[in-house]
């Protein structure tokens, strides 16, 4: 059971994320690549594992995991300078859009290589009982984090 402490601290946090994303939000807006992202993201095929890795490096990691499950999934990348060849634009970790987006596509699975742990991400996907599986991750500073704000469970 969590303490107080903890879900305290959860609802503090995404209380700033929220805050600080609507902030942010038409600043955003502004920029042609983000403004992109958060309207022309890509809606895969719902039911299927969603791979998420944020560079090439991971997705190379990525490439090894299909070799045992099979490339019926879908990925994503988060970098805006290098495009990853069979991978999508990841929506954008944001309040009020990721929501949407996450209802639509309805993923069977979330794997996040290594520490791409998005806290919006986290929660929705939580929330929507989808299991969320972390490869290749070094528990550290962030982990550590996330786990005192009640983001992350180990098992």
């Amino acid at each position: 059971m969590e303490s107080n402490n903890t879900v305290i601290k959860g609802r503090l946090f995404f209380f700033s994320w929220r805050f600080f994303g609507s902030l942010i939000l038409p600043f955003l807006l502004v920029h042609p690549k983000f403004r992109k992202r958060l309207f022309s993201t890509p809606k895969p095929p719902p039911g299927k594992i969603w791979i998420h890795g944020a560079s090439l490096g991971e997705h190379q990691a990525i490439a090894g995991l299909e070799t045992i499950m099979g490339q019926d999934n879908w990925r994503t990348y988060s970098s805006f300078r290098t495009p990853i060849p069979r991978a999508w634009p990841a929506p954008m970790d944001l309040p009020y859009f990721f929501r949407k987006w996450l209802k639509e596509s309805r993923p069977a699975m979330l794997i996040l290589m290594e520490s791409e742990w998005w806290p919006g991400w986290l929660h929705h996907v939580h929330k929507q009982g989808i299991p969320i599986v972390c490869c290749n991750a070094k528990a550290g500073k962030t982990h550590d984090r996330y786990k005192s704000f009640g983001l992350w469970k180990w098992a």
